[in-house]
């Protein structure tokens, strides 16, 4: 099964069907989150009992939670494919 981007509203994107613009802009946002970090909250409880967890990631960890590597390996597929139609 393709791996699919999921977009802000919640629609989901095969990578292969995504603009090789949209592929880069991704894959930069990923980069910029990785350096600045990215905060994971979550929480529950029931009758009374909460709690509450706080989880910051960076560098490869985003970039695993995030399956980046997918992402750019679908941009290098692109790049070769150009690159051998152009030579």
């Amino acid at each position: 099964m393709a791996f699919k981007h999921q977009t802000k509203d919640g629609r989901q994107i095969k990578l292969k069907d995504l603009e090789t613009n949209h592929l880069l802009n991704i894959i930069a946002c990923h980069m910029k989150i990785a350096n600045q970090g990215f905060v994971i909250q979550s929480g529950g409880g029931d009758d009374g009992d909460y709690w509450f967890d706080e989880i910051v990631l960076h560098g490869n960890s985003v970039f695993n939670h995030f399956k980046t590597q997918k992402y750019v390996a679908e941009f290098v597929k692109r790049y070769k494919k150009l690159k051998k139609e152009r030579s």
